[in-house]
């Protein structure tokens, strides 16, 4: 059946030739051979015998001119690749293949200017497959197909372009400035792409996500290598706002690259040429790096009162603003702007009310015992606060941690049976009423074991209420992005032990114990590090956090 298809076929294309001169143009001086073979290898690659259409398609690509029929080129590329799968194992036969390959395209793009851009976009790919092993090769002809098809270039081959380059920086075959220049333009192309549906907007961002990713973990954007490449560019044109967004946009994005004289300059013609919020927080961030605390604030001060910013961008900014401001010891407006925080967006209200218990943590007043705790109630007031604002859980998980785990750890010289009950009792109380003083606790005890005396349940009140407010104090200083030194504080009390008179005014790291005699502890009342009970029961010692 198929050689009759072919035979009939062929003598219907001989009968075309022969009544039709004007086709003799179109197919060549040999527009007979042309034709023939053009037929023979059609009726196989139709079939997808791909080996026997082969031998027919070189006739006909030798015969017939590469304006011919544009399937002649298309149809070429398709039977060159399976034959380069077929001789993986002969890198030799497999170079001259691909070499034909990239022959082929190249006419495409030639001859057939009307499908130019998916004939580069298919070499590219190609290119990618078979050049594997030859990285400046590749990229030389990736480089051409992305000069060529610019914002019509397919995404994935922005990857390959910037794998590629890579590749050979690091293999010391290509020097940082190109590698930037590859990444620069190939970002400007991905966010000039026109997606055509939701799904194709999706997969441009994942690439430009995947995109950034490379480029920025290859260390090739080195802040002395972007400050050496950008700086005479700025120089010479210091109003131009597509070139200072760049410098801004790559130097944010590699560590420790905000704090330099070619960043303070872009940014600020950015803020002039096109004020926004994205460029005040940019100059927010680098004043607060320099330290310069009031114009820091001044310009996240001027993001936020931004008309462009929604209310969930201002609720981010402030409540940066607020840690900044309780970092700089500005505590009055720590407070103002994390009260915000809780307006503008529900959901931080957690970390803004986690936040504003730190601050109160860290208030020092003086006065009688019960003026100089009292910032310390208000703080756990909040962290309070702060778990009953928290859908997911965390504050709650957190701040009862020691009810489930720790609670009445320091009942002792009591029998286990009441140590046992006694836990129960602390532990279902705290769960129940967060708002609770050492007092009510103290009566909840009682209520629960008649057999107690009254000041052995005030003490075991005051200690379990002592672990929760440092668990609590423990707790937000980790939950915030600010670095804190603690410092121990006696009450002041006739009763202090010897070893926490020792310990008094002493500052170390936050995330470092204090070393006591024959102990170490993390705060007053931490048993975690197998500090004895002697250590943690009455005792009213304080641990102060203020930020580094």
């Amino acid at each position: 059946m198929k050689k009759i298809i072919v035979l009939i076929s062929v003598a219907a294309a001989a009968l075309f030739a022969a009544s039709s001169l004007s086709a003799q143009g179109k197919y060549g001086p040999d527009s007979t051979e042309c034709i023939k073979y053009l037929s023979y290898y059609t009726e196989y690659y139709k079939q997808k015998n791909y080996d026997a259409a082969l031998p027919n398609w070189r006739q006909a690509y030798k015969y017939c001119p590469p304006t011919s029929r544009y399937s002649m080129l298309s149809d070429g590329t398709t039977l060159l690749r399976n034959l380069i799968q077929k001789n993986q194992n002969n890198p030799v036969y497999k170079q001259q293949l691909v070499d034909s390959l990239m022959t082929v395209y190249n006419q495409r793009v030639e001859f057939w200017p009307k499908y130019r851009v998916s004939s580069l976009n298919n070499m590219a790919l190609d290119m990618y497959n078979y050049l594997k092993d030859e990285p400046a090769k590749l990229l030389e002809g990736l480089n051409d197909v992305v000069s060529q098809t610019k914002a019509q270039t397919r995404p994935n081959i922005f990857l390959f372009q910037i794998s590629t380059a890579v590749e050979l920086y690091k293999s010391g075959m290509l020097d940082p400035e190109s590698v930037i220049n590859i990444y620069e333009t190939g970002i400007q192309y991905l966010n000039e792409i026109k997606p055509k549906n939701d799904v194709e907007a999706r997969s441009i961002e994942k690439t430009k996500t995947d995109f950034e990713s490379i480029f920025i973990t290859s260390q090739v954007a080195s802040c002395d290598n972007l400050i050496a490449l950008f700086t005479p560019r700025y120089e010479a044109d210091p109003q131009n706002l597509d070139l200072s967004k760049n410098i801004v946009k790559m130097m944010s994005l590699t560590e420790g690259c905000m704090d330099n004289d070619l960043f303070l300059n872009a940014i600020q013609t950015v803020y002039t040429l096109e004020p926004s919020a994205s460029s005040a927080y940019y100059l927010y961030r680098l004043y607060s790096s320099r330290g310069d605390v009031d114009n820091a604030m001044k310009y996240m001060e001027e993001a936020i009162n931004s008309e462009e910013s929604d209310a969930t961008a201002d609720a981010g900014y402030l409540f940066e603003l607020a840690a900044f401001s309780f970092k700089n010891g500005k505590n009055a407006k720590a407070f103002e702007a994390a009260q915000k925080v809780v307006e503008l967006n529900p959901e931080m209200a957690g970390k803004a009310y986690m936040l504003i218990g730190t601050i109160w943590g860290s208030t020092v007043c003086g006065g009688n015992e019960i003026e100089r705790r009292a910032p310390y109630w208000v703080a756990v007031d909040f962290m309070n606060k702060a778990k009953a604002a928290d859908d997911e859980g965390y504050w709650e998980r957190e701040l009862l941690r020691y009810a489930n785990q720790r609670a009445g750890e320091n009942i002792v010289l009591v029998q286990k049976t009441l140590r046992d009950n006694l836990i129960d009792i602390v532990r279902k109380t705290m769960e129940s009423d967060t708002q609770m003083g050492i007092e009510k606790l103290a009566r909840s005890i009682l209520k629960g074991y008649n057999d107690i005396a009254l000041w052995q349940a005030r003490r075991i009140a005051q200690t379990e209420a002592m672990i929760s407010l440092a668990d609590a104090g423990d707790i937000a200083a980790r939950s915030l992005d600010i670095p804190f030194v603690k410092t121990w504080a006696v009450s002041g009390l006739g009763n202090t032990r010897d070893s926490h008179l020792e310990m008094d005014g002493m500052t170390v790291e936050d995330d470092e114990p204090f070393q006591l005699i024959d102990c170490q502890m993390m705060y007053p009342h931490d048993g975690s590090m197998g500090a004895p009970a002697g250590e943690i029961i009455n005792c009213a010692c304080d641990c102060i956090r203020r930020p580094k």
